[in-house]
């Protein structure tokens, strides 16, 4: 028979399994070789390495990335739940030692002067550079291995979110040589795996590089939920724009109209296409400068959107606040809109404006028929 060489990863029985010791026999074996476990943890040493001295390059990284994928991890995931948090603690360990120009610094500098306990301030910071990096790596790979930071306004507004459980599983399945250490989510994937209720894409071959009692998992996970107590997160973990609207709109809310626009400002530089950046920076300007408005708002309308009914709207708006209310109109022209529930400006006569939540359609009506009045001839 021939055939790409693979290694045969069988364990005999429910034998006594060890992460540390499984890297260190496959750490210089060749990547399709070396066990799951090595891979895995190879990978989290290099990304957790400072970048200035590692040992080896980003091609390794990639050597062993793509290995992973052929064995049917999801290797993105697999970083977000287990690489993330090990640079988070490292950078957390070395921010304070840094030069006060350290893009890592300065946000370190911004978190110590909040009304916290230093125990509290490293755990808040450490916690958001986890959210941080689990983000690059979808949206930014080079910038995750550059340990790039990001701007204050997005590290102070990342919303929480919790790791994938089955990635999670997988990664304390072969890297967590302890099932106490295993989070309780990974112990019933591992019960229902035992079971037979669920499969995944390394498939049973791969799995089969530990064996583990079911009893074991089943009493382990029974006392931890005998004591847990039930949460529900988001699970999201991007860099897109919706994940920042609610964090926008508290400090909209708040009159903090500066602080909002600085988070859409910092998405945009990192995206310069993602019209709904773009177009909420445009949004959030509105109120206090609404000729800066027209550029992004402007930018925006040719760049794909949710609901390019909104950003005619709010370009209307601001054309109207700047007394060009022929133009408004014509923008409204023929506007396809839906029943979609927006945020927009509600303006008073004394020109302040207040936040509200609008029926997209309606809005799109009722501003129309305001301009229309501006434009209206005075009666006798």
């Amino acid at each position: 028979m021939t055939g790409v060489s693979r290694p045969i990863e069988i364990a005999s029985g429910a034998g006594l399994f060890d992460a540390t010791e499984a890297m260190l026999r496959d750490l210089t074996s060749p990547v399709g070789a070396a066990s799951t476990t090595a891979l895995l943890l190879r990978l989290r040493t290099h990304v957790a390495t400072p970048p200035n001295v590692r040992t080896l390059t980003d091609d390794d990284f990639f050597d062993i990335w793509r290995e992973l994928t052929q064995r049917g991890l999801d290797v993105p995931a697999t970083l977000r739940v287990g690489a993330s948090p090990k640079v988070a603690d490292v950078i957390a360990e070395m921010v304070a030692d840094q030069p006060s120009s350290d893009p890592w610094r300065r946000l370190w500098t911004t978190c110590l002067a909040r009304d916290m306990k230093p125990e509290a301030c490293r755990d808040w910071f450490a916690a958001h550079v986890t959210e941080w990096l689990a983000r690059l790596v979808e949206s930014d790979l080079e910038g995750f291995l550059a340990w790039h930071a990001p701007e204050e306004a997005l590290f102070s507004n990342l919303p929480p979110t919790l790791p994938e459980p089955e990635a999670l599983w997988l990664w304390e399945r072969f890297t967590v040589t302890h099932l106490s250490d295993w989070t309780t989510s990974s112990l019933v994937k591992e019960w229902a795996y035992s079971r037979g209720s669920i499969t995944t894409r390394c498939g049973d071959r791969v799995l089969a590089a530990r064996a583990i009692s079911p009893i074991e998992v089943a009493t382990v996970a029974l006392d931890r939920l005998s004591k847990a107590t039930p949460q529900t997160f988001a699970q999201r973990r991007d860099l897109g724009t919706d994940q920042f609207v609610n964090q926008a709109a508290h400090l909209l809310q708040q009159g903090n109209a500066a602080g909002a626009a600085d988070i859409f400002t910092a998405l945009a530089f990192m995206n310069p296409a993602d019209g709904e950046a773009l177009n909420n920076l445009g949004f959030c300007l509105i109120p206090h400068n609404a000729a800066q408005a027209i550029g992004p708002l402007g930018r925006a309308s040719r760049l794909p959107l949710n609901q390019p009914a909104l950003n005619a709207a709010n370009r209307a708006f601001v054309l109207h606040l700047l007394g060009r209310d022929g133009e408004a109109l014509a923008l409204l022209d023929d506007v396809e809109t839906s029943d979609a529930s927006v945020l927009v400006w509600r303006e008073s006569e004394c020109r302040s404006f207040s936040l509200a939540e609008a029926n997209l359609g309606v809005y799109v009506d009722e501003l129309r028929q305001h301009i229309s009045d501006q434009l209206a001839p005075a009666g006798p």
